[in-house]
């Protein structure tokens, strides 16, 4: 059976949580009470706020005699009536990203192939000048000694075509 989630604000169950997530980003009543929370949390914990130091002040910083954290008593925000998942699905975006993509014009030639053709090779070299197909069959009327009129029947048909 999948599993459902439910707005821990004003209990409406959502099949995904992308579902749920945009649901109480949109809804105005549940956006509201997960700002106060929010709000609350920062006005109990200042420490959360507190600005990042200068980043061009030289910092002290010894990793040996660094105190741990006491992640143990930080309350979430987002603590939900009983029967709600505690640990909900991964949300996997549902909108289309877009990525720059730079344009063919920009590369340059050498860069469209990963090694050039050897020139042992000869890529492209002529064999030789040789006869199209029309002109042997043309060469082949006049010596059977045939009228070259092509597709045509006739003189008259040439001569309307010119």
């Amino acid at each position: 059976m999948p599993s459902l989630h439910s707005c821990c604000y004003c209990l409406r169950v959502f099949p995904t949580g992308g579902g749920l997530h945009q649901h109480q980003s949109k809804n105005i009543e549940c956006r509201n009470v997960r700002n106060a929370q929010l709000s609350q949390l920062v006005t109990q914990h200042p420490s959360l706020t507190a600005q990042l130091p200068d980043s061009e002040a030289p910092m002290d910083v010894d990793p040996q005699h660094a105190e741990p954290a006491d992640m143990d008593e930080v309350p979430s925000p987002f603590d939900c009536p009983d029967g709600v998942a505690e640990d909900p699905e991964p949300v996997w975006p549902q909108s289309v990203t877009v990525e720059d993509v730079s344009e063919e014009e920009e590369l340059a030639p050498h860069e469209y192939w990963s090694s050039p053709f050897p020139e042992s090779k000869e890529a492209g070299a002529t064999f030789g000048k040789a006869p199209t197909t029309f002109e042997l069959i043309r060469d082949d009327q006049i010596l059977q000694g045939a009228e070259v009129l092509g597709p045509f029947e006739s003189e008259e048909e040439w001569q309307l075509a010119k």
